[in-house]
């Protein structure tokens, strides 16, 4: 299954799951225990909480809609109907929906914040290994073949092919030739390499 069409079957999924999780808070409430409604209203808000932090934006978004009409629904008076009859209720439904929207936004957005922390935090030691490989070429071997080598370890690259423009040479990673290819272009002055441009492929 192709990577969009397998992301959104995991949305879907986790959307289920997200609604299922309120469901189940609805039907414990109104079914089993007996609480009041300030009650309910903070078991849901938890709830979209760590949907937010678990799976995102839009699933908390979604548990948190199908909150308030379960909210509506089965604990605000009358019980049963949609309509609300004291006016004090429509303000904690309200105070609930903003409550819950405001809360998913942060918590998704912290939970993104950290994810992206992490990434970064790997390219840069994927980044501090390449440089060290590279400060221990073999002088004996060829630049090129050792740079692309290095770079289909590091990076986990099928294909790589690295050129070298004052020796007009290119050498390739041993990997997979049917994979998408990265080129380098390597610089040198002398025996330094001044830079290595990548010039296609992906990096991530």
């Amino acid at each position: 299954m192709k990577r969009p069409a397998l992301d959104f079957v995991h949305r879907i999924t986790r959307i289920g799951l997200s609604v299922g999780i309120v469901g189940a808070i609805t039907f414990l409430y109104f079914k089993v225990a007996s609480v009041n409604s300030t009650t309910v209203a903070l078991t849901l808000l938890l709830a979209v909480l760590g949907i937010a932090a678990r799976w995102g934006l839009i699933e908390s978004m979604i548990a948190s809609i199908v909150g308030m009409l379960c909210f509506n629904y089965f604990f605000l008076p009358p019980v049963g109907k949609w309509s609300i009859a004291d006016p004090q209720n429509w303000v904690a439904l309200f105070a609930f929906v903003v409550t819950a929207s405001v809360a998913s936004q942060l918590s998704a957005s912290a939970a993104k914040k950290a994810a992206e922390a992490t990434h970064r935090q790997h390219e840069m030691e994927q980044l501090y290994v390449l440089s060290r490989s590279l400060l221990l070429l073999d002088g004996q071997s060829s630049f090129a073949t050792q740079i692309a080598r290095h770079i289909a370890e590091v990076y986990g690259f099928q294909n790589v092919v690295c050129y070298d423009r004052a020796a007009g040479e290119a050498a390739e990673g041993d990997v997979d030739l049917q994979a998408e290819v990265v080129v380098v272009v390597m610089h040198r002055q002398g025996d330094r390499i001044a830079r290595c441009d990548h010039v296609s492929g992906r990096w991530v």
